[in-house]
């Protein structure tokens, strides 16, 4: 099971294709191309703003385009089940002490005083008692450092099909 991060669609262009129909191929190659290396460049991002405690949940972030004519579409997923719980944060709990296990090693505390520590004080500076796990908000830092990205891949992706016809 994903979660899915990101979905972009490039469409409206059936009008345009269908006037040219022996040109859907490479039409649809110019926009996949686009969408993979802005789908590159956002993995990236977020791989930065995500937590590093292990490694996993950066690791599992990635992207794939599919094309179902006359639209092409971005995805970009984790693979993690609990990315979810990450972005959103939690409502109080008190985890197992299998789950606390593997962060209190490699943090050299006793799991029993991890585990104390949380119910007693939440999960992160200061209380969060009331409100459990706080969220980690990568997706939206990494939107924000992306910018006009997608603005800018929409000029690149009308640029190259312009230049594309007419150079047919």
């Amino acid at each position: 099971m994903s979660f899915q991060l990101l979905d972009i669609k490039v469409s409206g262009l059936r009008d345009v294709i269908g006037r040219f129909s022996r040109f859907e191929q490479p039409l649809l190659d110019i926009r996949r191309d686009e969408l993979r290396v802005m789908g590159r460049r956002y993995v990236k991002v977020l791989q930065e703003e995500a937590p590093k405690d292990t490694g996993r949940l950066q690791k599992g972030i990635s992207f794939d385009t599919y094309v179902k004519k006359p639209d092409v579409e971005l995805r970009i997923v984790s693979k993690e089940t609990y990315t979810i719980y990450v972005l959103r944060g939690t409502r109080p709990h008190s985890a197992p002490w299998s789950a606390l296990q593997g962060w209190a090693d490699r943090h050299g505390i006793p799991v029993f005083l991890v585990w104390r520590s949380i119910k007693l004080h939440g999960t992160s500076v200061g209380s969060q008692r009331k409100y459990g796990s706080m969220a980690n908000r990568f997706q939206a830092r990494a939107e924000s450092k992306m910018g006009d990205e997608a603005g800018a891949t929409a000029r690149r992706i009308g640029a190259r099909t312009a230049q594309w016809l007419v150079g047919v």
